[in-house]
């Protein structure tokens, strides 16, 4: 599906999780409000190529002839982080692989409840400080800061390329410069730092093979930013995948 850019009165998210599924068609159009989580999980299903939410485990076929499928160890393939929708919901709300507090999450972000793209961003929803991707919300402030501070997270970034002590280090910097989190808050904002490699893998192989770029440990990043900056998925395509 190809990329609708906002029009005047078009709400878009300021996930970037959420934002190239909104852009693509995949969320209601115009004001976005009102969503259901499984509205939600469908857009995601259909926007980053995904397997269905009953599905336990990423299945993948064996073979080419006998179209028979198995379970997929999650390490074996960088796409299989991205593989289930409850996946992209713990993306989504910055939680760690700990389902008891990705549940917790949802919970609190109201995610049982119909939501809006701009209101799930507020504070007492699932916005955090302590973020690698935006600054701190000010006092007043109703949403968190749209703009991306790429600077923050890509400083240690050498040649256009970025690993995972590149990551850890932002991670530092952000806890040193964000006042003390309560314990949820803080071990949400935590799982920016823990997913976002396997994020930025797993958009890669949307678009191209990871052997064609990939440089020891290091990946490029115009991919990255354009998933966190501008919420574009990278290449503006989709992977056509093979996922049950």
């Amino acid at each position: 599906m190809i990329y609708f850019p906002p029009q005047t009165g078009d709400v878009r998210s300021l996930l970037p999780a959420l934002g190239p599924v909104a852009g693509r068609g995949h969320l209601p159009p115009r004001k976005n409000e009102d969503i259901s989580l499984l509205t939600l999980a469908r857009a995601l299903q259909a926007g980053y190529t995904l397997s269905s939410p009953r599905v336990d485990q990423p299945r993948r076929k064996l073979g080419t002839s006998n179209q028979e499928y198995a379970p997929a160890d999650i390490d074996d393939d960088p796409v299989d982080d991205i593989t289930r929708v409850g996946d992209v919901v713990k993306i989504v709300v910055s939680a760690e692989q700990d389902t008891p507090l990705a549940l917790k999450r949802c919970l609190q972000s109201g995610f049982l409840t119909p939501l809006s793209l701009s209101g799930i961003v507020t504070p007492d929803r699932i916005e955090h400080d302590m973020s690698l991707a935006h600054r701190n919300m000010l006092w007043e402030e109703q949403y968190a800061p749209f703009q991306a501070t790429r600077g923050q997270l890509m400083q240690d970034e050498k040649h256009d390329l970025m690993n995972a002590e590149h990551v850890a280090k932002s991670r530092v910097r952000a806890e040193n410069a964000s006042p003390t989190l309560d314990g949820l808050q803080a071990e949400a904002a935590r799982g920016d730092g823990h997913r976002l490699p396997r994020i930025r893998r797993s958009l890669f192989s949307l678009v191209f093979s990871l052997s064609h770029h990939r440089r020891g440990n290091t990946d490029p990043l115009h991919h990255l930013r354009a998933w966190i900056q501008n919420r574009t998925l990278p290449g503006g395509g989709s992977r056509a995948g093979e996922l049950g």
